[in-house]
């Protein structure tokens, strides 16, 4: 296991960007060597951003949420990558993660008064090249429940890239990829109690209402009342750890239970429920 405190092989580099902290620990001989790579990850994390975030005038997804019907627009083969793999993740939780909701997330982050302006829209992903028809305007997508964790995968391909066998990479610390021979030690952290975990070529995602409160929305149900206040998943790939987590955190622990025992991809489920403090494995 690795030894996070082993300071003259694990080197660590920190980056803002999606609007939060990215950070590198790089297990490596050589410093100089880890900082050309991390350099390199943060750079293509820039460009990344630049594609992914609605916040942005000239991004793909602004440009697919400025369409009007009739519409095609091409975009970037990153974004087409990161399009694909939430509409899996929508497909695999039975739509309950759902990237379309971009409008009605806004108004609950805003605590706009009266009801959530209502779904409307249709948007479809060409099958066979990175294009985007719109069918009826209204959509708007919001990345913000996957685009940390693709880019965490993304960051590890441009690591072993540049030579680099292992590292842990996080954001923000609710979302962590470890991959190489070795496993990272992390800590699962509820509210009255922790659990220790090691990570090795896994991926960890938390959400939860502590920081953001009520932040991720039911697509259905707009009164829906969160049965866990946390909820931890470990998967292969960061990007589907973090829409599972998303998803996971509206589940009842029935369907969670459920959906776990459906989708082997999601390795290991942690909850805290709302109604008991206790952290538990699912």
């Amino acid at each position: 296991m690795i030894d996070l405190r082993a300071a003259n092989t694990v080197h660590h580099f920190d980056h803002q960007a999606m609007n939060t902290i990215f950070s590198l620990r790089i297990n490596h001989p050589d410093r100089s060597h880890s900082l050309l790579a991390a350099g390199a990850c943060f750079r293509g994390l820039d460009l990344l951003e630049a594609c992914l975030s609605r916040y942005r005038d000239d991004s793909d997804i602004s440009r697919i949420n400025a369409m009007e019907q009739g519409d095609t627009l091409f975009i970037q083969e990153e974004t087409y990558s990161c399009l694909q793999l939430a509409i899996q993740a929508g497909c695999q939780t039975g739509g309950l993660f759902d990237i379309t909701l971009g409008a009605q997330i806004e108004h609950r982050k805003r605590e706009e008064e009266g009801p959530p302006p209502p779904v409307r829209g249709k948007i479809s992903l060409a099958p066979d090249r990175p294009m985007v028809i719109c069918e009826e305007p209204g959509r708007q997508l919001d990345l913000g429940g996957i685009g940390k964790g693709f880019g965490l995968d993304r960051m590890a391909g441009t690591l072993q890239e540049h030579g680099i066998d292992s590292a842990l990479l996080s954001c923000s610390g609710s979302t962590l990829l470890a991959f190489g021979p070795e496993s990272w030690p992390v800590v699962l952290r509820g509210d009255h109690d922790q659990r220790p975990l090691e990570l090795c070529q896994q991926a960890l995602s938390a959400s939860g209402t502590g920081f953001q409160g009520a932040h991720v929305l039911h697509p259905e149900d707009r009164n829906h009342a969160y049965r866990f206040a946390r909820v931890w998943v470990v998967a292969q790939r960061a990007a589907v750890a973090d829409a599972f987590s998303t998803a996971c955190l509206v589940m009842s622990e029935e369907e969670l239970q459920e959906f776990r025992r459906l989708v082997p991809e999601l390795q290991q489920c942690f909850a805290q429920s709302t109604a008991d403090p206790q952290l538990r494995s699912l």
